[in-house]
């Protein structure tokens, strides 16, 4: 017997994703928030800190907004509370930067990507408004990380990212890949599928991310051996 139409199985799978959704972009938050208090206590520029602690209300904002969409989507569907935002002790730069990396170049990129794409493919009007805002802040999230990755490269080598790259990278593409958790067709609520997520991810990391961290750790080394 069926008990549930194509479009409540629908609707159900989009609201359940977004939900997910919701609980990354607290975990988001909380990112943001420990590197600008530790971007503070090591004394890196100032705009930098606040651009942090700018993103991380920007992040519980996102999450408050996917809240919103997963009941307008399904208004009955089981919200759990949203969890608590954590803290994060960084205790050297090197720390601090595998974070700033690894969430703003790295995680933030390829979420910038996905959404481009899904600003394309929703149809749904509610969705399509989210997709809107996150996106648009999402972008500014990377420069975070980019402009992290700028500011110690000039002062120091920052070569061992290197080798931490790929781990960055496997942990955002996995965490994007959770989050869709269903093999039919979202596309009109701004959820991709696995493969489609995967190929942009793919693309995303040997186009922008691995370019733009041998531009800014290869020139800046280059630069202070000049120097020398």
């Amino acid at each position: 017997m069926l008990l549930l139409g194509d479009g409540d199985v629908l609707t159900q799978s989009a609201a359940s994703t977004w939900l997910f959704r919701r609980d990354i972009e607290i975990e988001a938050a909380s990112m943001f928030h420990s590197m600008a208090e530790a971007m503070r206590r090591f004394s890196w520029p100032s705009a930098l800190a606040d651009a942090a602690r700018q993103a991380a209300r920007d992040e519980i904002h996102h999450a408050t907004l996917c809240e919103t969409l997963v009941l307008s989507l399904d208004p009955e569907h089981t919200v759990h509370e949203m969890p608590d935002m954590r803290k994060l002790v960084f205790e050297n730069e090197d720390a601090l930067l595998y974070t700033a990396v690894s969430v703003g170049c790295v995680t933030e990129s390829m979420s910038a990507a996905l959404l481009l794409r899904m600003r394309e493919t929703t149809t749904h009007s509610d969705c399509k408004k989210v997709v809107r805002q996150v996106l648009q802040d999402e972008i500014g999230h990377s420069r975070i990380g980019w402009e992290a990755l700028r500011y110690c490269s000039a002062n120091r080598s920052v070569r061992w990212l290197y080798e931490a790259l790929p781990t960055m990278c496997q942990s955002a593409r996995a965490e994007h890949i959770e989050e869709i958790g269903f093999s039919g067709d979202l596309s009109t609520y701004g959820i991709l599928t696995a493969p489609e997520a995967k190929a942009i991810l793919d693309q995303t990391e040997l186009e922008v991310i691995l370019p733009g961290m041998r531009s800014l750790i290869d020139d800046n080394c280059d630069e202070r051996q000049s120097l020398q």
